[in-house]
């Protein structure tokens, strides 16, 4: 089952994202993992291969729950999805925003100041803020 599931959920995001290439692999009887470069969010990918679970893992009573048990599609156990981008791209977003920073504050650099937002270091904001964008179509300019 977990085989098919695979083969569905390679064909349902070919067909959804057009251009992106997926790495969709089974592991073990119970595990599809996908794998991909830029493209959509992880989370427009989670919305399409969620129903391809049978539930999900219940930490609080440390049991799997079978809450999403479909007829029409076959399923697996769990379903992983891990986007990529790489380094370059990361590089690229924070020197725009850099620059873009340095010409909107001319007393405190972004380096300085991204800490003092409680959200770490300017590459976490950067990394952070790319998962959040749809890069299928590479990285747009920031406004």
């Amino acid at each position: 089952m977990t085989k098919q599931a695979a083969q569905q959920i390679r064909q349902e995001l070919k067909k959804e994202f057009p251009g992106v290439t997926f790495s969709v692999r089974t592991q073990n009887y119970n595990v599809v993992r996908i794998e991909y470069t830029n493209g959509p969010t992880e989370e427009d990918v989670k919305n399409i291969v969620n129903k391809y679970e049978y539930g999900h893992f219940d930490g609080m009573d440390d049991c799997y729950k079978y809450d999403n048990h479909r007829d029409d599609i076959e399923q697996t156990k769990y379903v992983f999805v891990q986007r990529n981008i790489p380094e370059e791209i990361q590089q690229s977003l924070y020197e725009q925003m850099r620059m873009k920073w340095t010409a909107l504050m001319d007393t405190t650099s972004i380096d300085q100041f991204v800490p003092e937002l409680g959200t770490g270091t300017p590459r976490r904001f950067v990394r952070e803020f790319l998962a959040k964008m749809n890069l299928t179509n590479g990285l747009p300019e920031v406004a």
